[in-house]
């Protein structure tokens, strides 16, 4: 792992580290999704965490782990932001209409 991607791992690591101590600290009204977005940030700084304990050649060592170790940190940070966004949304009294993806077209023999 180069330097560039030991110091992103590590910013990850102290924002969700960060937002993990604001939940607690002030939770969200909603006690399942304060639970679901503090579930989020843990498995971020823990994911950063093991990254950075691989060291700087995890990539060449262990790429497989390395990469499953990545997606479960940028899984989490897409699905706690896109709650944070819903979350504000919702509190500007704004309408959030799911959406669907296209309807698949039926298969033919």
């Amino acid at each position: 792992m180069a330097t560039f991607m030991i110091e992103y791992v590590t910013r990850f690591k102290v924002r969700f580290e960060a937002v993990i101590v604001k939940h607690q600290q002030d939770p969200l009204s909603n006690g399942v999704l304060n639970e679901l977005q503090l579930t989020r940030a843990r498995r971020v700084v823990n994911a950063a965490n093991v990254l950075l304990a691989m060291g700087p050649d995890a990539i060449s060592i262990d790429h497989k782990k390395f990469e499953a170790w990545r997606t479960i940190l940028l899984m989490n940070n897409v699905s706690y932001n896109k709650t944070e966004r819903e979350i504000r949304e919702n509190e500007s009294n704004v309408p959030v209409l799911p959406l669907q993806p296209p309807p698949k077209p039926m298969r033919r023999r």
